[in-house]
């Protein structure tokens, strides 16, 4: 496990940032945790992950929000010679198709389509007040570990 934990999440927050800025936080206990907050933008964020990297406690593990922003975590580390994964490792919260397309393969989180699509589908029907049946309302995602764990 991380000795320091860190996360990467934006100021403005989407749905679900405030509650895996929580989980995050539940889950890291008595560890010191460091949080990288930005804008949204390229720079906004290589200037947060600079401002937490220049300082210690260095974390030796990310989360990072939006799989966007894990590439540019990716890359500003790489970039700065910061060894991926032995000095520190990286989980993008979210998945994307063009992640497929990017060495080292960042470790994230994926939700199937097909998984997706049911959830959405028997929340449509619930609004609609037709008759579904009782299935736990927790999308859980499939862990995906590679290059960057």
């Amino acid at each position: 496990g991380c000795t320091v934990p860190g996360l990467v999440i934006p100021r403005v927050q989407l749905a679900g940032d405030r509650e895996s800025e929580a989980g995050f936080l539940e889950g890291a206990g008595d560890r010191p945790v460091k949080v990288a907050r930005h804008d949204g933008t390229p720079d906004g964020l290589c200037r947060s992950l600079e401002a937490m990297m220049a300082t210690g406690p260095v974390p030796d593990g990310l989360l990072v929000c939006h799989s966007t922003h894990a590439v540019t975590t990716l890359t500003w580390l790489l970039h700065r010679g910061w060894k991926v994964p032995r000095q520190v490792r990286l989980i993008s919260r979210d998945d994307d198709l063009f992640l497929e397309h990017v060495t080292p393969a960042i470790s994230r989180y994926s939700l199937q389509p097909a998984v997706f699509a049911s959830h959405v589908a028997r929340r449509v029907q619930q609004v609609l007040g037709a008759p579904t049946a009782a299935k736990p309302d927790l999308l859980l995602p499939e862990f995906r570990g590679n290059d960057t764990l």
